[in-house]
Parts: C-alpha cells; sequence; structure tokens
C-alpha cells in the first residue's frame, strides 16, 4: 500500500509529538521522584492521554 509523501511525513510529525509527551513526562516524574523506570507502560499511557487530549 502506497501512502503519500503527505502523509506520511504527517505520521512522522505525531510520532515526533507523542515521543516529546513520553519524555517530558518521563522526565518530570523522574524530577519529582514519582516514576521510576520500571514503570514505562504507566507512563507511555498517561503521555497517550496527554497527546490525544491536546
Amino acid at each position: 500500500m502506497a501512502v503519500s509523501k503527505e502523509i506520511y511525513e504527517q505520521v512522522i510529525e505525531i510520532n515526533d509529538q507523542y515521543n516529546r509527551c513520553f519524555e517530558d513526562l518521563l522526565r518530570l516524574g523522574h524530577e519529582q521522584g514519582e516514576w521510576t523506570i520500571e514503570d514505562p507502560a504507566e507512563i507511555s499511557f498517561l503521555a497517550g492521554a496527554f497527546f490525544y487530549r491536546g
């Protein structure tokens, strides 16, 4: 299945935004001492929730 360059670039940008949300939440969790590296699934879920809420 071929995807246009425009769609591909949009998907890449959305993925980058999601990754930034994940990284920000991980950093904040570590700074506040509330999350450890053992909690990546929970942080990923929260990143998704924040990302999709806008």
